[in-house]
């Protein structure tokens, strides 16, 4: 689909976790704009058709999104202009110029309750169950309903060199000394971003449509991740505080926390940092 140096691609959301890494991937294949969310906020709808009108692009790439899940609880109507009208915008203006858009969307489209290790597939009904999640599957359905020519890619647990994720996190509090609570009754595939990007760039290029699922292969839960940042085990020559992980068994034992006590990891803030809580899912 894209071939040449003289394919003009537009980036949206071009300062975030993924967006950053694709500024490098799509730089590759033609003549990349990078816009982050101070250059064009996709909640300016009018400014974003009359700007790709403008720049008429052949490809549209969309990183921007309101990923705070516990924000989006709590600002459901930002939710929706962001994640829902948002991407319907794009959609619309990119059917007007015969470009093709890329969609980054999340696996909280699913209600998350599937056994593991079966994961989602592109053919699984969807049934969100944060407002996060609904937000996300109404873009989804207002980019399929205005421009045939698109690409919805589904990910979920992304971490990166760039921006907030769960292994900077954790790091951070693990550096910070005394125990880190992290919950292990949620199951995902934590993805590089890095991958993702490439990932893209090679869906654009062999011409994919659709809904297409990409996440790193296999899975685990939180606990598990933070394992592999930081060793469980007691060592008495080093500091315990940096390498003791404490654990609970569900995520609602989780958040029944003592005053002054701080949130595991696996209940905080997220998605594409991937602290989100709740209604993440294991993509097939």
């Amino acid at each position: 689909m894209v071939r040449g140096t003289r394919t003009k691609i537009v980036l949206l959301g071009a300062g975030g976790l993924l967006g950053m890494e694709c500024q490098g991937t799509l730089a590759e294949m033609g003549e990349l704009i990078a816009l982050t969310r101070e250059k064009l906020d996709l909640t300016k709808h009018q400014q974003v058709k009359a700007v790709l009108q403008e720049l008429r692009p052949a490809v549209v790439v969309n990183c921007a999104a309101y990923t705070d899940v516990d924000g989006c609880e709590t600002r459901p109507e930002w939710a929706h202009l962001v994640n829902g009208l948002g991407p319907g915008i794009l959609a619309e203006a990119t059917r007007e110029l015969g470009a093709h858009l890329v969609h980054i969307s999340t696996d909280y489209v699913f209600e998350g309750n599937r056994a593991v290790p079966l994961g989602y597939t592109e053919e699984d009904p969807a049934s969100p169950q944060s407002v996060y999640g609904k937000s996300k599957w109404e873009g989804e359905e207002r980019v399929r309903q205005a421009n045939p020519r698109h690409l919805i890619l589904r990910t979920g647990w992304l971490y990166g060199v760039h921006g907030r994720s769960f292994p900077r996190a954790i790091l951070a509090q693990a550096l910070k000394g005394g125990a880190l609570k992290v919950v292990r009754d949620q199951f995902g595939s934590p993805t590089w971003s890095r991958t993702l990007a490439f990932q893209i760039t090679a869906l654009l290029r062999a011409g994919v449509t659709g809904t297409v699922h990409a996440t790193a292969h296999g899975y685990c839960s939180w606990f598990d991740f933070a394992c592999r940042l930081i060793p469980t085990r007691r060592d008495k020559s080093r500091d315990p505080s940096l390498y003791h992980c404490g654990i609970s068994k569900t995520s609602q034992e989780a958040r029944q926390l003592h005053p002054g006590e701080k949130a595991p990891f696996g209940t905080g803030p997220g998605p594409h940092g991937h602290m989100g809580r709740g209604t993440g899912a294991i993509l097939a």
